[in-house]
């Protein structure tokens, strides 16, 4: 199975039940993280009040994966508000880039100032909330987690007041300052890792849809071992079951919506998909080929349909030809998190748009470049893990190269230092700059 790994750098994490020692074919057939094992991991349904459901839906997961590696689970049945981390904050510093007031010694450099994303001009065109309405980019929330910014808990307060709160009320204040005081808030959670699943669903050649049974078993595995789970669809079409609370969409629109998956049911029947027309037969194509169910957690509050009024979860079918994107969240418990210290030293804080596969046993590092700096043991280590890439060595080696002494020549923390290409050596894991003393 590949899947792809972005990973804060921490010292000595190490997953505590890695997916190759997980068995497909031994899974149980139905596992829902409300009732795993009596325990509930998951947090109450929300209402999001913008074009925001991707915050929900990574938030949700993530807060699953916090639950679930602190063994903080509450009998099933009862309600799970342990941890709620911000909606808020991601959304808002997601799409705001880093400043001059953003700088803080030891966290954030001033060779930052201007990365991120810029939202002035939206937001004279469209109004201050823009970036509530953009759209979440999955990969890019894990890379700004594993830049040290987030998840931030909603009980966190700044000037006794509780900024990142998320109310859906229209006269609570939506916008956030771009300072570091309010940005640099306090982590309530380590994050390890986010692992971008294969898709479950995928094209023939002539550009049909096929079911991706490895992102299937991708999503269960990851699911079984407490990770907490997002997904993207389309939610604009008329294939709910109201009745059944069943989601089956066999159209080819891209997806619009993101959800947190809490559980999978391998015999939720096909039927229960179906829709009937007003004489009671069936609706052509409203029934998937096949039983099977992710079990996903909305962010539309408590629904009615039909004049009932469900829980906020919803059976979606394997075979909806919208699933896209899925990803799962990774987190250390609170008591190995005492003894992990960050290695990470960031050059770029904010988003990337590129992101590779690597073998899911194997370790990777995929920071952008990462450094140490101590006496007589100073490098820096670029992206990746190069090994598998031998007939790129070369370019490769450019490419490095270049990265490490863009810092070298622009970041004023390690000034004493210059860099040579001959310093590069090349081992299983990144490539590796020496960084040599400036002579006198």
């Amino acid at each position: 199975m590949i899947l792809t790994l972005i990973t804060a750098l921490l010292t000595g994490c190490n997953t505590s039940r890695s997916t190759d020692e997980i068995d497909i074919t031994k899974l149980p057939s139905r596992f829902d993280l409300r009732n795993a094992d009596g325990k509930n991991y998951v947090t109450p349904v929300k209402t999001q009040r913008y074009g925001d459901c991707w915050t929900f839906a990574l938030m949700g997961s993530a807060e699953i994966a916090y639950l679930y590696a602190n063994d903080m689970g509450v009998p099933a049945g009862e309600k799970n508000d342990k941890v709620d981390f911000s909606e808020k904050y991601i959304a808002w510093y997601m799409f705001h880039g880093i400043t001059k007031d953003d700088v803080v010694r030891g966290k954030v450099r001033s060779s930052q100032v201007g990365e991120g994303f810029d939202p002035t001009a939206m937001e004279k065109e469209k109004g201050e909330l823009s970036a509530y309405f953009i759209g979440g980019p999955f990969v890019q929330t894990a890379n700004l987690f594993g830049s040290g910014f987030g998840p931030v808990d909603e009980s966190v307060k700044v000037k006794d007041e509780l900024p990142y709160a998320y109310n859906d009320e229209a006269s609570v204040e939506w916008t956030l300052p771009n300072n570091a005081e309010y940005r640099n808030a306090p982590v309530s959670a380590l994050f390890r890792d986010s692992r971008v699943l294969p898709s479950p669903s995928s094209t023939d050649a002539d550009g049909s849809y096929r079911l991706n049974k490895e992102g299937i078993d991708a999503i269960k595995s990851e699911l079984y071992q407490g990770h907490g789970v997002c997904v993207s669809l389309n939610a604009q079409h008329p294939g709910l079951n109201s009745k059944n609370r069943a989601v089956y969409y066999d159209g080819d629109e891209k997806p619009n919506h993101a959800v947190a998956v809490v559980g999978y049911d391998d015999d939720f029947p096909k039927e229960k998909f179906a829709r009937t027309k007003s004489d009671g037969t069936v609706i052509e194509g409203s029934t998937p080929p096949d039983n099977g169910a992710l079990i996903v957690k909305n962010s539309w509050g408590l629904t009615t349909f039909d004049g009932d009024t469900d829980d906020g979860f919803l059976y979606l079918s394997y075979y909806d030809h919208s699933l896209l994107s899925a990803l799962s969240y990774v987190f250390d418990n609170n008591d190995k998190a005492k003894h992990i210290a960050r290695n990470i030293d960031q050059y770029d804080l904010m988003m990337t748009i590129w992101y590779g596969a690597s073998d899911y046993e194997t370790e990777t590092r995929m920071a952008r470049v990462t450094g140490i700096i101590n006496p007589g043991e100073s490098f820096l280590y670029t992206d990746g893990k190069w090994s598998d890439m031998s007939e790129r060595k070369e370019s490769l080696m450019d490419t490095a190269y270049q990265q490490c002494a863009q810092v070298v020549a622009s970041d004023k923390a390690i000034p004493q230092f210059e860099l040579n290409k001959r310093d590069f050596t090349v081992d299983n894991y990144p490539i590796k700059a020496i960084l040599s003393p400036k002579e006198k």
